[in-house]
């Protein structure tokens, strides 16, 4: 490739570029997931950002003062604009940027300085708004341990190719935040989550892909003496798009929604691809046929009943056979999918599993889309007395584990910890076997006392 064409600017923006290819590619199930990850079409808020419901955008304020203010602690309230101040034309779905000569850059700085915010919006529609976001980054939360509302600071102007007309805008830094209500009368105010503060990766592999422009310097962030270097990030960048024409990064920051996890997924695979096929499951999964022997026993839940010990396998919880057949696969390192609907079992099911592999010493990550499912099988470890030895670690906890970590300190006694409180107050199979039997046994009338309940 000669110098000329080594930034050449593509036709259109593809969700997934290999137009540069020389040979023809073969399309693996490993890209046929890594397209279905990655998202870089224009639906996608983090490369072409509009002011929706979802997302809230400021008047611009020096973001530098601002991203420091947050990153020491400070709250910030949320006001509408002036009264008396009409908005910027929006220009494809943003507001424009105004003028550092205008007068009201020098009122919202004031305003920064006390510890306001300013919005687009007036009083009435910024409530609904801010209502709205509230509620939505709550639930996400509550339903899947996941942040989702941002604070974008700083957007990249940009253009699908040269003849185009109308930019596209996407966030560059997003900033982990909180809305808090503090009553009627004082409304919402803002502030950090504590967390780390990221650069839009799905921007910048956009720009790989697509524009073949590198950014380097930004991974990690440049720091100053309050979080992160927001001028220099903007300098980084503008130094790396000078040859696109029309591009720009312009220094506005909006409060939104947004979601990268499918990226990191795809980052994962494209990056872990050759640790990920050492395990027979993915592989299989890879090759389209089973890596592994399938000829199995079958397992005798009369057998287990009879044979085993609490040295094999243990029960805080009763389980019925079908699930003690569970149980005792996972012990023996089985994989197998356990299906049911709801109130079969399957949470006391996996919360006897887990208690088994601790009671053998092993360590578990247990992992569900959603926060309700996590919740059942935490408040069920605890309640058997394995509480000590489980750690929240999605990101609505993240915070707290270094607590945890320092609280709890270097447990060299795990496995002997884990296996006491394991066996105290669980059945053997036998035990569990034995009061079924009792149930379905005779009684002198000649009906048992299964049939006489019913």
């Amino acid at each position: 490739m000669n110098r000329n064409t080594t930034h050449a600017t593509p036709q259109s923006v593809n969700p997934y570029d290999l137009s540069g290819s020389e040979t023809q590619t073969v399309l693996t199930k490993q890209l046929l997931w890594e397209r279905r990850l990655l998202d870089l079409s224009l639906r996608n808020n983090l490369l072409n950002i509009r002011i929706t419901k979802n997302t809230l955008q400021l008047i611009p304020a020096n973001l530098a003062c601002l991203e420091d203010a947050l990153a020491e602690g400070d709250e910030f309230r949320i006001l509408h604009r002036p009264a008396e101040w009409e908005n910027p034309a929006m220009e494809f779905g943003i507001y424009s940027s105004i003028p550092e000569s205008d007068p009201i850059a020098d009122f919202v700085n004031s305003e920064l300085s006390q510890k306001r915010l300013r919005f687009y919006l007036p009083e009435n529609d910024l409530g609904k708004a801010l209502t709205h976001l509230y509620r939505s980054s709550r639930t996400s939360i509550e339903e899947n341990g996941a942040n989702t509302l941002y604070l974008a600071l700083g957007l990249l102007k940009w253009y699908e190719t040269p003849s185009s007309e109308r930019p596209r805008y996407a966030p560059i830094v997003l900033l982990p935040v909180e809305i808090i209500r503090k009553s009627a009368a004082k409304g919402y105010v803002i502030r950090s989550r504590e967390e780390e503060t990221m650069m839009n990766i799905t921007l910048l592999e956009m720009l790989r892909q697509n524009f073949g422009i590198s950014v380097p310097g930004l991974d990690p962030l440049p720091t100053d003496e309050s979080g992160i270097n927001v001028k220099l990030i903007y300098s980084i960048i503008r130094h790396c798009i000078k040859n696109q024409r029309k591009w720009d990064v312009e220094e506005q920051a909006i409060l939104g929604i947004f979601s990268f996890n499918k990226f990191i997924m795809w980052n994962d695979i494209r990056n872990n691809a050759h640790k990920l096929t050492q395990n027979k499951v993915v592989s299989s999964l890879i090759n389209g046929k089973i890596e592994w022997d399938v000829t199995a026993e079958e397992v005798d839940a009369a057998y287990m009943d009879r044979q085993l010990s609490p040295a094999d396998i243990v029960l805080p919880i009763i389980a019925d056979s079908s699930q003690l057949e569970a149980i005792y696969e996972a012990v023996h390192d089985k994989t197998f999918i356990l299906h049911g609907p709801p109130g079969t079992g399957k949470s006391q099911t996996i919360t006897n599993i887990i208690a088994n592999a601790l009671y053998k010493g092993k360590r578990v990550l247990f992992v569900a889309e959603k926060m309700a499912a996590l919740s059942v099988v935490q408040n069920r470890l605890a309640a058997i007395g394995l509480a000590p030895f489980c750690l929240e670690i999605h990101s609505n906890k993240t915070k707290e584990i270094h607590c945890h970590l320092a609280t709890k300190g270097d447990n060299r006694n795990h496995q002997t910890n884990s296996s006491r409180r394991v066996q105290e107050g669980s059945r053997t199979p036998a035990e569990v076997t034995n009061g079924t039997k009792q149930i379905h046994r005779s009684l002198t009338q000649g009906i048992s006392f299964r049939t006489f309940l019913l």
